[in-house]
């Protein structure tokens, strides 16, 4: 059985929050013996144009998130463009429904704004973001931990323990 798992990026993503986890995945999405990848990774946005990620470099989404599929599993990376995909409503819905049918949603980083806009977050436990409990003060943000586990939500506070989420994500959806 191959899993579905989507990567949501907008204009101004962070292409190592999204990149790292996209790497280990890739690598452990080989072809099993039953000749099925156990993984199909997805790009999700709003519109099927390039995606110009911060730094430059242009991606071409698979998917358009009002059209999206179910998956199990999604990763929300952050950077300099979440504070504008924060004012996409579509967006937020996207991210709420969605996550009712995934085994496990994630963000890294500044991803992790978009997962308390959609309310996803209250009273759960995340992984240190500056100014969060400023702007959503029923999160427990956990220090020290470069993981965080809070039912189906993980979240990293940043790209270099992506490898980490990746590992957690595997356990997971296997």
């Amino acid at each position: 059985m191959t899993h579905p798992i989507a990567f949501l990026v907008y204009n101004g993503v962070d292409l190592l929050d999204l990149a790292g986890v996209y790497a280990v995945l890739a690598q452990a999405g080989s072809v099993e013996a039953t000749g099925d990848p156990p993984f199909s990774l997805h790009t999700v946005a709003r519109t099927k144009e390039v995606v110009t990620c911060y730094g430059g470099l242009q991606l071409l989404p698979d998917h358009i998130y009002p059209d999206a599929h179910i998956y199990d599993a999604i990763v929300i990376p952050g950077g300099p463009g979440c504070q504008a995909a924060l004012q996409q409503l579509r967006l937020m819905n996207w991210i709420e429904r969605a996550a009712q049918f995934a085994q496990v949603i994630s963000a890294v980083g500044t991803g992790v704004y978009l997962l308390a806009a959609a309310r996803l977050l209250n009273g759960r436990a995340v992984a240190p973001v500056d100014g969060l409990t400023e702007r959503h003060p029923s999160v427990q943000v956990v220090s020290g931990q470069p993981l965080v586990r809070s039912g189906n939500v993980l979240t990293i506070a940043h790209h270099g323990h992506g490898q980490l989420l990746a590992q957690a994500i595997l356990q997971i959806v296997q």
